[in-house]
């Protein structure tokens, strides 16, 4: 029984170790002398896995570079109610950043200042049936 080594990566060409940007030629039992400049990788040569801008890759990156705007929304809707003015300018703001909650911030804000509104000024005059106020 004879012990024979596994095979070797096949012949072709590869990146040199010691000089960048360059190939060397593996004949499928050791280097050869010949060197050539490094061919350049095309989205066509790259395997799949290599995209860096995969779509897939880049809306997860998004989705973990992007900041927790909770404390945002929630201090979005409590100025809405007890502060209309600063919960409207929240309100802009989620509208930029988060357009679902920024709607409902300023809605929230607009139905605040009339409830406000109504609440603070005294009653208005009324016209009585004496045609008089």
């Amino acid at each position: 029984m004879t012990n024979t080594p596994p095979p070797g990566p096949p012949a072709g060409w590869y990146p040199h170790p010691d000089m960048a940007a360059t190939q060397r030629y593996w004949d499928g039992q050791d280097w050869t002398d010949h060197i050539a400049p490094a061919a350049p990788v095309t989205p066509a040569t790259r395997p799949r896995d290599y995209y860096d801008d995969d779509l897939e890759m880049a809306a997860f990156r998004a989705q973990l570079d992007e900041p927790d705007r909770s404390g945002l929304i929630v201090a979005g809707y409590v100025t809405a109610v007890l502060l209309p003015v600063v919960g409207f300018v929240i309100g802009l703001v989620l509208l930029a950043k988060r357009p679902e909650h920024g709607v409902r911030v300023l809605i929230l804000t607009v139905l605040a200042l009339v409830v406000w509104y109504n609440l603070i000024t005294p009653d208005a005059p009324t016209y009585n049936s004496y045609g008089g106020y």
